[in-house]
């Protein structure tokens, strides 16, 4: 079937639309009757082939779908249930729907193709728009959620659901500096997916939805392609586009790539700040006409539309858009470079070497040949002369982005103490990553810049998720920073491996790595990182000189080696690197006694004693623990107002307590009166620092820490005031970061363990609803949680078993305690061979036989104190941890 050529361009402008939007435009644009049944008709088919002219009128062929879209509305697609239609296109249909096979609840939108389009070139252009959203994952794009076939043999994508509006309309109201922000983040989708090698060549405001939150998120690759294929299967089959956001080179049927994308972004920014789109494409213009406008005709400036849009900006959007791909942005990160520049009033790029720009377009169009020798040689001797001035421009450039950077970064090192200051560092974050990553756009193969921007990266993580300091709560962004230095260090390194300052700066970088690692109970991924740490550290002492610096790194290492070795389970190890980091530490302190020194070795004897707790050897760990607290509480004179030392004495306040008397004598020495006025210094250093800045996450997680283990302790004595600590416990974690393990897990234990004092008093109903809720929390990470699921679940259950103790069901808590136990024994994990643990285990097999004895079963109860002596056999003969075997069987092992 021959189509007429003035279809093209209402064909394309239409068939987005529906049926009312389609009417509308025909009326307003003037469509004569005839070409709108012919659009129609066209509609209406399934595929499509190219016009050899121009490649834009596509042709239908195929069985046609029916005039009704009931039959796909009413139907299933696996688990998801059609609700309504939500979008249409050349190939086939979007719907909402929703899961209905009671794993989940869940909306999301799912992508068929028309009735009758099962060409083999139709599915496989479905199946690798499935592969490319596979591919991809950025908060600014639509992720993939499910895909399959239906009953019917019928492909479908199972997309996230976007509630949202078009980027234009959405924009409608905002002012321009809102309109360019909003699509910076656009600029950041389309960058990631041509890092990914993927080309969208479809970028249009109705495939940008802003959803309620503000973002903007790119949706339908359905004629994307990966850039690193041979062939184009819609450039050689069929070419679906939309004129006024299409290229010069797709107009003209050339090969596209993300030059492509640059030029589209540029019209619909142009779209955002002139109010129209960049060229008029009406229902009676030929191919002809429509590729002499766009490929040929200039476009008009923004400012002429919208006198708001200055100079800077006019320059931005007519360099994204013209006529060459080469003369464009090269990436849509230079693209976003220029808009960043133009918000933050710096100069862009865009507006030099326009004239060049301008004298070569003018120069290839009037060129004459009696007269093409002078003017090549004038043409060369500008071009010269604009580009040395380019370059040195472009130095100066750098050098100033390269310096604001490391200042920036300076000051947030300069406030990170002070009170209060968390606002501010996010804003130093945010503008320092923009800078980072224009630079490191920029830095080529110079390795010293290589090594600069990586370190400046590192700085950033441990602003944004650092462990065991002052942060901003975001360990899953400091992980994406961290990732970026260690891949910058190992190209520096691999330069120059004879550099002892390289490889000191990658071990650094994997270390903290490793320290995240372990506040985020990533056990796997810590294992890695601590395995890579043990292969560099004997590279490292190899070339380094035996100096204090050398004794300060060692120190900084071996610390956190010994405290990811020793929550990984291999205790030997963690007390030999905890041991040599002290020793390193109180070396270095003896020639320079500087209070940073002092700091350090305070960090490295609070982290020795920890170690020495969980080895059993409590009187070691109390006696490196009241060295750690002289020490802060000297340094605390002079440094009154230092948020540091007074988290860390915190900590340390916090960590003797546990020592002396922590809960039930596991791994404490039963000295409650003692712990409980070190919580309660511990509690008081928390909130005076809570109240100097609400929102600095390390303060509010110490704080609930120490108040869940003080609520422990006071439960039994006084439930109406453990009852207080627990609340103030749950309030500080409630108001962390939401769906991170390192809020999330001790919410859930704290949530279970207010349930004891709850039952005491009588609010039955109210400790329900926490358990209720703990489990709840629990369900959502058991999955994904790399730590043995009984562990995990070891507070809920032990408050499980007493709500059914409470009930006089003494059976039912006994089978309690017993599926835990099975659950810790068919874990794979050694558990019991770690000391907490044994006495986890031992408490819960005293527990289990009581409920036995209670209900009648004495020889089920005999079985489970056997079962208690022969989990802490392994212990008995370890001289750290006799004492407190004999310490915890004389009270009754509870």
């Amino acid at each position: 079937m021959d189509t007429n050529p003035d279809v093209a361009p209402v064909f394309h402008a239409v068939i987005d639309l529906d049926a009312a939007d389609r009417a509308k435009y025909y009326a307003e644009h003037a469509v004569a009757p005839e070409l709108q049944r012919e659009v129609e008709a066209l509609l209406s088919f399934d595929q499509a082939e190219v016009n050899p002219l121009h490649g834009i009128v596509q042709q239908a062929v195929g069985a046609s779908f029916g005039a009704s879209d009931e039959p796909w509305v009413k139907g299933r697609c696996g688990p998801y249930k059609l609700l309504r239609s939500i979008g249409r296109g050349g190939m086939g249909f979007v719907y909402l729907a929703e899961r209905v096979d009671g794993e989940m609840r869940q909306q999301v939108a799912i992508k068929m193709l028309r009735l009758g389009m099962d060409g083999i070139q139709a599915r496989q252009l479905f199946l690798q728009e499935r592969q490319i959203l596979a591919n991809l994952s950025h908060p600014n794009i639509t992720h993939l959620v499910d895909a399959g076939h239906r009953d019917d043999g019928q492909p479908y994508l199972a997309m996230e659901y976007v509630d949202g509006e078009p980027i234009d309309k959405y924009c409608e109201l905002l002012p321009i500096r809102q309109r360019v922000e909003l699509l910076l983040e656009v600029c950041a989708a389309v960058d990631y997916a041509h890092q990914n090698l993927i080309a969208h060549r479809d970028l249009k405001p109705s495939n940008i939805l802003v959803g309620d939150d503000g973002r903007p998120k790119l949706l339908d690759f359905g004629i994307a392609k990966f850039m690193d294929e041979a062939s184009d299967m819609t450039g050689n089959g069929e070419r679906r586009l939309t004129p006024t956001y299409a290229s010069p080179e797709q107009i003209r049927g050339e090969a596209v790539g993300t030059a492509t994308d640059i030029y589209s972004l540029g019209a619909i920014l142009y779209r955002l700040l002139a109010g129209v789109e960049p060229f008029q494409v009406t229902g009676s213009m030929t191919p002809s006409q429509l590729a002499l406008a766009i490929c040929e005709k200039p476009v008009t400036r923004p400012s002429e539309l919208n006198p708001e849009v200055d100079k800077d900006l006019n320059a931005i959007v007519l360099k994204a858009m013209r006529k060459e791909p080469v003369e464009r942005y090269a990436t849509a990160g230079k693209f976003a470079a220029d808009l960043r520049a133009w918000l933050d009033h710096r100069p862009v790029r865009a507006r030099q070497g326009n004239w060049w720009y301008v004298a070569r377009r003018s120069l290839r169009r009037h060129w004459v040949p009696a007269t093409a020798v002078g003017i090549a040689i004038v043409t060369l001797a500008a071009g010269l002369l604009i580009t040395l001035h380019e370059r040195d421009i472009e130095r100066r450039r750098f050098e100033a982005v390269r310096q604001l950077a490391n200042k920036l970064l300076k000051v947030e090192g300069s406030i990170d103490n002070l009170p209060g200051s968390t606002e501010a560092r996010e804003r130093i974050v945010k503008i320092a990553l923009e800078y980072l990553e224009q630079l490191s756009n920029e830095s080529g193969n110079d390795v010293a810049l290589k090594s600069e921007l990586a370190l400046a990266y590192r700085k950033v993580a441990n602003i944004q998720g650092g462990f065991r300091r002052t942060n901003l709560g975001r360990p899953a962004d400091a992980q994406i920073s961290l990732r970026k230095a260690e891949a910058l260090f190992r190209d520096a390194w691999k330069a120059a491996p004879a550099s002892e300052p390289v490889l000191r700066d990658l071990i650094s970088t994997v270390e903290t790595q490793s320290r995240i690692d372990y506040g985020q109970r990533n056990e796997k991924d810590l294992e890695v990182r601590l395995g890579d740490l043990e292969r560099l550290m004997p590279k490292y002492e190899q070339i380094a000189p035996d100096n204090p610096e050398r004794w300060d790194f060692l120190s900084t290492i071996f610390d956190s080696l010994a405290i990811g070795l020793n929550h990984v389970q291999q205790p030997e190890k963690a007390r030999k690197y905890s041991e040599q980091s002290v020793q390193y530490q109180k070396k270095l302190v003896a020639v320079q006694p500087t209070l940073g020194n002092r700091g350090n070795l305070s960090t490295s004897l609070s982290s020795y004693a920890r170690i020495l707790r969980a080895d059993g050897d409590l009187d070691g760990a109390l006696a490196a623990l009241k060295q750690d607290v002289s020490i802060l509480e000297e340094i605390s004179k002079d440094q009154k107002k230092d948020v540091r030392i007074t988290l860390n004495l915190a900590a340390s306040y916090s960590t003797m307590a546990d020592v002396v008397g922590e809960e039930d004598r596991i791994v404490s020495l039963g000295q409650y009166d003692a712990a409980q006025g070190w919580y309660e210094r511990s509690l008081q250093y928390g909130r005076e620092l809570g109240l100097l800045d609400p929102r600095e996450v390390q303060v509010r997680y110490n704080t609930a820490a120490a108040a869940l283990k003080y609520g422990n302790i006071l439960r039994h004595k006084d439930p109406r005031r453990a009852l207080l600590i627990y609340d103030e416990s749950i309030e500080l974690l409630r108001g962390m970061p939401a769906k991170a393990a390192s809020r999330d897990l001790p919410l859930m234990i704290v949530l279970a363990e207010s349930t004891f004092p709850l039952r005491k008093v009588g609010r039955f109903q109210e400790a329900k609803k926490r358990l209720a809720e703990s489990k709840a929390i629990v369900e959502s990470y058991k999955a994904a949680h790399q730590e043995s699921p009984g562990m995990l679940l070891e507070a809920i259950s032990r408050a499980e078993a007493d709500q059914a103790l409470t009930e006089g069901k003494f059976a039912e808590a006994a089978a309690i305690h017993l599926a835990w136990l099975e659950k810790i024994q068919y874990g794979g994990d050694s558990v019991e061979r770690v000391l907490r643990n044994a006495l986890l285990l031992a408490r819960r097999l005293h527990l289990m036989a009581a409920a036995y004895a209670k209900a009648g079963k004495t020889q089920e109860s005999a079985k489970a104190e056997a079962k208690r002596r022969e989990v802490l056999k392994f212990w008995r003969a370890r001289p750290a941890s006799k004492k407190f075997i004999t310490d915890y069987e004389a009270a009754g092992g509870t």
